[in-house]
């Protein structure tokens, strides 16, 4: 689509570079219209002030929350009780973007199979300390169950959602709570702060009849997620903390939007009191963070896609699914990174090299 699409126009501002990534054989089949924020670090920052542990989110803006303040945190955290968890949640890749390493990188016309670099070997080990040292827990953990028994302290997982979830879970269950979310922490020794990120988009198929009708649906969803009054009424949405409700009465069904009465907190139809709506809404703070996560031009972060995922199922099951994956047994299940690579590397180059092949052949 390089033909159909100007990435230097105002539109696409920011988005060149994502979009490099996902180039195939040196030309662009897919170009994002927004990104989204992957996977954070998730936690409720009462619990963190009850045991006098420092704020994520403090440490954050003050460029201090890296992989060394995390494991101090959770070493604290799992010294107070035998019950703590210190991480649980997704695996190993987004520590690993930390490194600004891709574990499979896609380079012009190059598939590069970067397990044996020394960043990611050195990101494997610490994980696996963090395993040794009985800081993790099992892995995926339902965001709204998470955090109810208090023992759970970071969860692993896409913000946006767990925030949702987990805000409207301790709410409705009558325990206190103040959710928040930062990136994962920093690698210590990288250049910059490198993110994982994943995005939205569409692909044109081969032979399609009316590409220039595809092109301009991805262009408008380009137009309306950047529009400045779109923008402007996102943010308004997202950090109103004033009551919602819900839009039809709870005993007669009275619609208020059809009506055009949604100001008011009495059904004029049969008087009763309208539902409250829970309200998971964002602080400035919060909702700014999100932003810097999965908006390149703001220049906060240094966005990474892995290409781990981007080829097949049989590739993706060697790196996630269990305790003999190469990205979840070290940190779940105190497997080898070292003697599972040695164990998957052979198979991976093997798939690789097919589409290395397609490559070379198109």
């Amino acid at each position: 689509i390089d033909s159909y699409i100007d990435l230097d126009s105002d539109l696409w501002k920011g988005m060149k570079d994502i979009a490099e990534e996902y180039k195939y054989n040196g030309k662009h089949y897919y170009v994002p219209y927004t990104l989204t924020s992957n996977f954070a670090v998730n936690y409720n920052r009462l619990v963190l002030e009850e045991y006098g542990l420092p704020d994520p989110l403090e440490l954050y803006r003050n460029g201090e929350w890296t992989w060394d303040t995390f494991r101090d945190i959770l070493v604290k955290w799992c010294n107070a009780s035998p019950d703590h968890i210190g991480y649980t949640g997704v695996g190993a890749m987004s520590f690993i973007a930390t490194t600004g390493t891709k574990i499979i990188s896609v380079e012009n016309t190059e598939i590069v199979n970067n397990l044996s670099s020394e960043k990611i070997v050195r990101c494997m080990e610490f994980l696996e300390d963090l395993y040794r040292q009985g800081l993790t827990g099992t892995g995926y953990v339902d965001p709204g169950e998470a955090f109810v028994d208090g023992n759970t302290l970071f969860l692993g997982m896409e913000p946006v959602w767990t925030y949702g979830a987990a805000c409207e879970s301790l709410y409705k269950k009558n325990i206190e709570y103040d959710m928040a979310f930062v990136p994962f922490p920093r690698d210590p020794l990288a250049d910059n702060y490198y993110i994982a990120y994943d995005s939205y988009g569409y692909m044109i198929p081969a032979g399609a009849k009316n590409i220039k009708g595809a092109v301009d649906w991805i262009t408008l969803n380009r137009r309306e997620t950047t529009a400045p009054a779109n923008v402007a009424t996102a943010r308004e949405k997202a950090t109103d903390s004033g009551t919602k409700y819900y839009p039809k009465c709870p005993e007669c069904k009275y619609s208020y939007v059809e009506n055009n009465t949604e100001d008011l907190t009495e059904c004029p139809n049969c008087g009763a009191a309208r539902k409250v709506k829970f309200n998971a809404y964002y602080s400035e703070e919060q909702y700014d963070l999100l932003q810097d996560m999965i908006t390149p031009e703001n220049g906060k972060f240094v966005m990474l896609f892995d290409n781990v995922n981007g080829f097949n199922a049989d590739l993706s099951a060697f790196f996630q699914g269990g305790e003999e994956s190469l990205l979840d047994g070290p940190l779940y299940g105190g497997a080898s990174f070292t003697q599972l690579r040695e164990s998957y590397y052979y198979p991976i180059e093997t798939i690789l090299d097919e589409y290395r092949e397609k490559i070379k052949n198109s």
